[in-house]
């Protein structure tokens, strides 16, 4: 084929390849503020199948939407919940929201290790949140009363133990950021109140089960990915 009839080929096959991405990207935009725009309408809306109905539709617009996610996870039974929070984290990994999602339904469980996994990954991501690391100490506390109510003293005694270390952290890493000095930790992050009570609840717990004859969990780094996650 001649030079003068593939120039205006080639042209033409820029022009369509031009127009096929634009026209992608135009049908993203518009399903992303489809998506967004259920998502806002849905929490104005009380009646709870309504605003399910809203959530459920806003992820179908945008299932990249870890918001909505979050959002109607909340409102769903076990093992739905867990089931769309995992297929969310598939789109936005990293997402602070969804891994505490996630680790608040592995404290509601019987699993310390799994709880504790996911427990780790939401405060990797979500570091300086004080309220959450309160939350993690009182869920890892539940989760051993639980236990031991149930006669099982070494998840109980797992429980207790992960929750004193989560709160060792915490201490630690507030300790860390007043030492830098008021300039530096500008977010006023410190060891809440609320920490030292849960802290002794967590110690009562831990000597009724008697922590020091169980099994611990690792508590040091990042944790162990469960075998089977919630």
């Amino acid at each position: 084929m001649s030079l003068t009839l593939q120039h205006p080929l080639l042209k033409v096959s820029a022009v369509t390849l031009l127009c096929s991405v634009t026209l992608a990207l135009s049908v993203l935009s518009f399903q992303m503020t489809k998506g967004e725009s259920l998502y806002k309408q849905a929490a104005g809306v009380s009646q709870r199948e309504y605003r399910i109905s809203l959530l459920r539709q806003s992820l179908q617009w945008n299932p990249r939407q870890p918001q909505a996610a979050a959002a109607l996870s909340r409102m769903l039974p076990e093992p739905e919940g867990s089931a769309l929070l995992r297929k969310a984290l598939g789109y936005t990994p990293e997402d602070a929201a969804l891994n505490w999602e996630l680790a608040k339904r592995a404290m509601d469980g019987n699993n310390p290790g799994t709880a504790l996994f996911w427990v780790r990954k939401s405060e990797a991501l979500d570091v300086f949140n004080a309220a959450k690391r309160v939350e993690a100490a009182k869920g890892m506390l539940g989760m051993s009363m639980r236990s031991l109510k149930a006669g099982d003293k070494t998840a109980s005694s797992q429980s207790a133990e992960a929750g004193l270390e989560l709160l060792r952290q915490y201490r630690l890493l507030a300790e860390q950021e007043d030492n830098k000095g008021r300039q530096h930790n500008d977010r006023r992050f410190g060891v809440h109140q609320e920490a030292e009570g849960v802290d002794l609840r967590l110690r009562e717990a831990c000597a009724a089960a008697g922590c020091f004859q169980a099994a611990i969990l690792p508590v040091g780094g990042e944790g162990t990915k469960p075998e089977v996650e919630p």
